[in-house]
């Protein structure tokens, strides 16, 4: 895979007649550019290759002319109706629409929901989920070797469906994750709850939309601005981080949960601690605005529900309180005061990164959930 990715790259640094930018903010993305400006980004993945053109483009044609005579390809043209990794893209006038239907009903069939389903839940994980990994942790039970496979084979693809297409399901999925190697049936009726969830909104999905203030303003569909929001959800042990990002497209772009490594004894530090954990995201999907050729026009706007934690953003002097928190936990700090990063306050019950942190209740979740997919 290594070597294959080298000499792809290869080919197209060596694109001739144009000036190809190699992203270093992500090493799949690359820009080329002609004489005139015209512009084409292209998307590594393997052997996929998606691009970003005018339509009618003659750059992009003299570029799969020129790989075709260097590697065999197949060009499927234009983006309508295809299916690309296990996901669909839909794409319409004024939006481009991503969902998993045809994976979600392969795993609803593979893992025991033959011809339907026979639960509908409007929520994929019960209040209880927490406290049913704690004790699959805690447990000394031997781990039945079937239900061990069988948990992982499908929480594992849950979790990719969750990480493209489906970021409502990424917090239960997070969860029983960490369990993969303790499985308890309790827990696999948790991942099969998901499961059911997922085919009975399988249509779901992220959807795109144009800017068309954006438009107006500045005769362009590009986004110039992020924003994004984190939070965390304190525990006695481990608390547990999420974060997700927009730019301008209603959908989020980037998303995700994650434990975090010290136990945070204060609801401030562990807030303090995701907040820069998000803030590293930031830096990146800053980089890639840049390196696509949108730079964005002032510092990502980073939400967050806690104000000690906001404080301690914008504060270099040490709080009593905060003095044992270690550096890493601040790099926030320092990209508000490099203004690559502006934190504000949004209220507990506008911050869509709750959803990645706890089990919420349907009003919330249903809220949450909007806001992420766009739909």
């Amino acid at each position: 895979g290594r070597n294959w990715y080298k000499h792809l790259r290869g080919l197209i640094m060596s694109f001739p007649g144009v000036t190809v930018m190699h992203s270093f903010a992500d090493q799949c993305l690359f820009r080329i550019t002609e004489e005139d400006g015209e512009t084409m980004l292209v998307v590594v993945y393997v052997d996929d290759i998606l691009d970003m053109s005018k339509e009618g483009s003659t750059m992009r044609k003299r570029f799969y002319v020129y790989l075709n005579a260097h590697v065999p390809i197949k060009d499927f043209g234009q983006i309508e109706e295809v299916d690309f990794l296990g996901t669909t893209i839909h794409q319409s006038q004024g939006s481009v629409t991503i969902t998993s239907p045809r994976h979600i009903s392969e795993l609803a069939a593979k893992y025991g929901m033959p011809g339907g389903v026979h639960m509908a839940y409007t929520v994929p994980v019960a209040e209880d989920l927490p406290t049913l990994v704690e004790d699959a942790k805690e447990g000394r039970e031997t781990v039945d070797n079937t239900l061990e496979k069988t948990f992982a084979g499908l929480v594992c693809t849950m979790l990719y469906i969750g990480s493209t297409t489906r970021p409502d399901i990424m917090y239960g999925v997070g969860m029983l994750t960490r369990c993969l190697t303790c499985p308890t049936k309790p827990l696999m009726r948790a991942a099969e709850r998901i499961m059911y969830y997922l085919e009975n909104t399988k249509h779901l999905g992220l959807r795109y939309t144009a800017d068309t203030a954006q438009q107006a303003q500045h005769g362009s569909y590009a986004c110039t601005k992020v924003t994004g929001m984190s939070d965390a959800n304190h525990a006695v042990k481990r608390s547990t981080s999420g974060r997700c990002f927009d730019a301008g497209g209603k959908a989020v772009v980037s998303y995700g949960m994650k434990k975090q490594a010290s136990v945070a004894i204060s609801t401030a530090e562990a807030e303090i601690n995701a907040a820069s954990e998000a803030a590293s995201e930031a830096v990146h999907l800053a980089g890639i605005h840049a390196d696509a050729g949108f730079p964005l026009n002032g510092p990502v706007v980073l939400y967050l529900d806690n104000k000690a934690a906001i404080d301690m953003a914008h504060d270099p002097t040490h709080l009593t309180k905060a003095k044992h928190i270690k550096r890493r936990s601040f790099f926030v700090r320092e990209l508000v005061e490099d203004k690559q990063v502006e934190v504000q306050y949004v209220r507990s019950e506008d911050n869509t990164a709750d959803i990645f942190t706890k089990p919420l209740k349907k009003r919330s979740f249903l809220k949450h959930r909007a806001r992420l997919l766009n739909m």
